[in-house]
């Protein structure tokens, strides 16, 4: 028993507080909890703008994305994601922006057919947009920028 509680905290230690992310298995844990956080900025952000601010939810959804996106860099470049394939920090910022676009615009659309077309509840189509694009962006961003 004690041997198994010292590999756990072994590997929560490894998982959480290590500070090299080098294994592919840790990063996507990592960019997992990341963007679990990054989610809660996302989608409280769209609920508000929804619910108590009464905007479109197309528009609130690309806010509420825009929103998660600055929170998912952050961590990525401080916690996921040890080593950068790009030196430069304005051109790494700008390529993420630019995943960050082509994640959107996927989110959007699938968003647009589940609620305009589909007529599917908007923050259950929310979830179903969000994990859809979740590995997409995971492997854009891995190939991109980070190694």
């Amino acid at each position: 028993m004690s041997s198994i509680i010292t590999n756990a905290k072994s590997f929560i230690k490894i998982l959480f507080f290590k500070k090299k992310a080098n294994e592919l298995q840790i990063q996507f844990f990592r960019y997992l909890v990341s963007s679990g956080i990054a989610l809660a900025f996302y989608y409280t952000t769209y609920f508000v703008l929804t619910r108590i601010f009464n905007i479109n939810e197309i528009i609130s959804n690309i806010i509420g994305n825009t929103i998660g996106m600055i929170v998912n860099y952050f961590l990525n470049i401080k916690w996921v994601f040890e080593k950068r394939k790009i030196k430069n920090k304005i051109i790494e910022f700008f390529l993420f922006i630019a995943t960050f676009i082509l994640g959107t615009g996927l989110n959007t659309f699938i968003f647009w057919i589940l609620t305009k077309i589909l007529l599917i509840y908007d923050l259950i189509s929310l979830i179903i947009a969000t994990g859809i694009t979740y590995i997409f962006r995971f492997v854009i961003r891995k190939i991109i920028l980070f190694k």
